[in-house]
């Protein structure tokens, strides 16, 4: 299962012939250093956003809460989002431990060497990368829910802090950390509310870090939302199953 899911994800995120060997790497410590992003956008305009969640950016030794992928391929108003870490698949144990056994912030609060090459070994590839706390994920919950946040100041900050522990109940955190995605789409486009997406400068130097300025970020999460014929919506293709089941009566 875990095999399988995982070329399904290289497949999906057009990873290059010369990546993709069909294997997971093996949970040992590589040698080699992680390739740079992508700097150009993929020929069909497809955009990849590798998105961690961590507790607290200022802490001396943050630590890791989730890893998300985020597609995008203009024009279309869709999203496809799909789980690193934790791992709800079967197997994925070891890569589980593997990403956490090397997550670190280096200077300048940006991703250890080591951490990436420990994500690309699910062969993957992303343009830019977003590191977002519980402070910074309050704060988009708190847009996409405007009307809770405007009745409950607090309601973004409960919110994150009772999601389950990726470290402690993996597969109920990843499931609940989908559903909380899947209700901020909603959100967003019921409302439009990702146009009002905003970076402050306290956000973005104390809780957010990313290959991006603040304001090129929210100049992109701006473009990419913005308003088109139809809504934009998020797909969940290597866990929908579970999620139609979650939001069923």
């Amino acid at each position: 299962m875990f095999f399988g899911v995982f070329l399904a994800i290289g497949f999906m995120l057009g990873t290059s012939a010369a990546q993709s060997k069909g294997q997971v790497a093996e949970v040992s410590p590589p040698v080699s250093m992680p390739a740079p992003a992508t700097s150009t956008a993929a020929p069909n305009g497809q955009h990849n956003l590798l998105v961690i969640g961590i507790d607290n950016l200022q802490a001396e030794s943050p630590r890791l809460e989730s890893i998300w992928m985020i597609l995008y391929i203009p024009p279309t108003p869709q999203f496809t989002l799909i789980p690193i870490y934790p791992s709800p698949y079967a197997g994925g144990e070891e890569l589980q431990k593997y990403l956490e056994s090397t997550f670190a912030l280096g200077k300048e609060l940006k991703p250890d060497p080591a951490f990436l090459v420990a994500v690309q070994s699910v062969n993957i590839w992303w343009n830019n990368y977003i590191i977002l706390d519980e402070t910074a994920m309050a704060n988009v919950v708190n847009t996409a829910s405007s009307e809770n946040a405007m009745n409950n100041p607090d309601f973004g900050s409960s919110t994150i802090a009772n999601l389950p522990l990726a470290w402690e109940e993996p597969e109920t955190a990843v499931l609940a950390q989908a559903e909380l995605l899947n209700g901020l789409c909603h959100d967003f486009a019921r409302t439009n509310s990702a146009q009002k997406l905003s970076i402050s400068s306290e956000i973005f130097s104390n809780h957010v870090n990313s290959d991006l300025s603040a304001a090129q970020l929210t100049t992109m999460l701006q473009n990419m939302t913005s308003i088109r014929s139809e809504p934009f919506r998020c797909q969940f293709p290597t866990i929908n199953d579970v999620l139609k089941t979650l939001s069923s009566p």
